[in-house]
């Protein structure tokens, strides 16, 4: 590099090393793990078995899994209660930041609550009923009631301003005429038209109304048979109709507004009240409820409209199905006492029933309590179901092979030297909870200073605290939390260092190496714990040996070898960075640990260079990428 362009890079480098300083009145504290590499050498010993289950239960199961295990259950990550006390329908809405938004038809608002802060965001007036219907276009949020009243008819509601709150914007009638009330109503949001179902109307006809401009809706035309229509699903200009007691299904080509075409219409045999239609993603098949004791869900082929063919039913266990509403080939019913139930019909020969969750756990019986309305087109891979009761749960389903492991990793050090023991894990779920009992009794008779989890990626978990203590035997078993109640996020599935337990290897100290085990006492055991499951990962013992510690330790940064208290991540702080600086460009005394001033582990006949340097202020100052693991 010539010389002026060194001075230059340089200057320019302390320019805005010096201005970030100034900004630093405290040592870097890191927040974000090193994700330690698990060495090649080393294997977790793996458990055998497995167990499929599915948990319906608001509390975590017991420790009845282990790593190995497949298992797929339904988890409740919130439940909102509605100030009303009671309500209907769901719904949902992510914002351009990925924000999930579950949205509450109550007694007499509507109630949007933020999922990633567990709180209700805003609500808007609504006319009081035990039956409202919402859907979103763009970003507005829309309602119809059977009942008058407060912002009675087609309300909008603009949720741009969330998280911090919501607009009423309008309500119009659903019909030239002046209607108010609706059952239900559904959006098209490819073509931006909703589709409203009359009630007040004596043919109770599907309303056309545009959503050219989303905040003034437009009354179009209407059409339909009449006399009893209930439900009605549009997407791309094809509706699927819903016809209650007249009792049949339709499906119409809705291109032409001013002239719908009928494509089909079928009668289902000894039906109920046909209640509800939703298609399969891939518009083979159409998914049908009657809201009628004993009534069954219906699966049907209607890739022929000329001869559509019933596959399959389906009847959960209090016998009363409300509605169904499918994502790809997977379907989600509101099914009254007996709550949510979720469907496999990827076959498209069978319905299978693949998980449950229990909203109404009292009974279960054909009565018109519990589970309402159902909500599973999330980005997240969440479901919104309602109950009549006031409740909104937030669930989610999880079908994984638990691939989870704890492992002590090495030290090696001299006689008199402080140590560090990382507990490092790897986990397949989001964490709420980790329990580790860990045991240091051995020949070296190390002495335990302290714990800690400054730097890492449990930094902020609330409950950290010894859950048992036995000093007389070297074992203590000490408990992870990320919060004591739901105010902190869990920690997303990954792998690092969760834990750091400092020790002291006695002066004159022989023998070894000692190790460092996770052997159960006192009832506590490893387990790593989801809001739904706890389970037993495999363990992996460590041990402290004697001999000339490693100068390169975790990952790479730390190049005046010196570890501040509390401790940072890895021992890097600003000193680290004056002294790279101070070797690399103005002849400072040598790094103590090479190794650690190859940030970016390029080697090389010239291991250290500005890359490196780079590399280092990136990760400490702009959140760049951590430096390479230490070989």
């Amino acid at each position: 590099m010539p010389k002026y362009l060194k001075k230059f890079c340089v200057t320019a480098f302390l320019f805005c090393f010096i201005a970030s300083a100034q900004l630093i009145a405290m040592p870097l504290e890191v927040l974000n793990d090193p994700n330690f590499i698990l060495p090649h050498d080393r294997k977790p010993v793996e458990n055998s078995g497995s167990l499929n289950s599915a948990s319906q239960s608001n509390e975590p199961s017991a420790n009845l899994y282990k790593s190995g295990d497949s298992v797929f259950f339904v988890c409740n990550e919130y439940t909102f209660i509605s100030p009303t006390g009671s309500g209907s329908d769901c719904w949902g809405w992510t914002d351009a930041n990925g924000t999930d938004y579950a949205i509450y038809s109550g007694w007499n608002t509507i109630e949007f609550y933020n999922l990633s802060t567990g709180t209700l965001a805003g609500s808007v007036p609504a006319p009081s009923s035990s039956w409202h219907d919402i859907k979103t276009y763009q970003n507005y949020c829309y309602s119809v009631s059977e009942n008058t009243g407060i912002n009675a008819g087609l309300s909008v509601i603009d949720m741009s301003f969330l998280p911090d709150s919501v607009h009423f914007v309008t309500s119009v009638p659903i019909s030239n005429a002046g209607h108010l009330t609706s059952h239900n109503l559904s959006i098209d949001t490819a073509a931006g038209y909703a589709y409203v179902e009359g009630t007040s109307d004596v043919n109770q006809s599907i309303r056309i109304i545009s959503l050219a401009d989303p905040e003034n809706p437009t009354y179009v035309g209407s059409f339909g048979p009449g006399g009893g229509l209930h439900d009605v699903f549009c997407h791309n200009d094809t509706l699927y109709l819903a016809e209650g007691w007249n009792p049949s299904i339709s499906i119409w080509d809705m291109s032409n507004k001013a002239a719908p075409a009928l494509l089909t219409r079928w009668t289902i045999p000894n039906a109920g009240y046909v209640h509800n239609v939703w298609p399969t993603g891939d518009k083979r098949h159409v998914l049908t409820t009657e809201e009628t004791s004993q009534k069954t869900v219906k699966l049907w082929n209607i890739e022929d409209l000329n001869n559509v063919q019933l596959i399959d039913e389906y009847l959960g266990g209090s016998g009363l199905a409300h509605n169904a509403q499918i994502e790809g080939d997977t379907a989600f019913v509101s099914h009254y006492e007996s709550g949510v139930v979720v469907l496999d019909l990827s076959s498209g020969t069978s319905i299978v029933e693949i998980a449950q969750f229990d909203t109404y756990p009292s009974t279960e019986t054909a009565n018109f309590n519990g589970c309402w309305g159902v909500f599973p087109h999330t980005p997240s891979g969440r479901f919104y179901a309602s109950n009549m009761e006031g409740q909104l749960y937030v669930l989610k389903e999880f079908d994984v092979v638990l691939a989870d492991t704890m492992i002590a990793l090495d030290v090696q050090s001299l006689p008199g030297s402080a140590i560090r023991v990382d507990i490092w894990a790897k986990f397949t779920l989001d964490m709420h909870e980790f329990e580790i009992p860990f045991n240091w009794g051995g020949p070296l008779n190390l002495v335990y200073d302290s714990i800690s989890t400054a730097g890492l990626m449990t930094s902020y978990f609330e409950v950290q605290q010894f859950s048992a203590w036995d000093g007389f035997f070297n074992r203590a078993a000490y408990l992870l939390r990320a919060s004591s109640g739901n105010t902190s996020p869990n920690l997303p599935a990954g792998e690092g260092v969760i834990l750091s337990i400092y020790f002291t290897i006695p002066g004159g100290a022989s023998g070894g190496p000692n190790p460092i085990t996770f052997t159960p006492f006192s009832g506590k055991e490893p387990s790593f714990r989801n809001n739904c499951i706890s389970y037993t990962p495999d363990t992996l013992s460590g041990a402290v040996a004697l001999g000339d510690p490693p100068c390169c330790i975790g990952f790479r940064g730390n190049v005046d070898g010196s570890f501040e208290n509390p401790p940072t991540v890895n021992g890097i702080d600003i000193s680290d960075l004056v002294a790279m600086v101070a070797w690399m460009f103005y002849g400072g005394a040598d790094l103590a640990c090479p190794e650690e001033g190859d940030v970016d582990a390029s080697g090389g006949a010239i291991p250290i260079d500005i890359s490196d340097l780079v590399a280092l202020v990136s990760f400490m100052f702009q959140g760049g990428a951590e430096p390479a693991a230490c070989l």
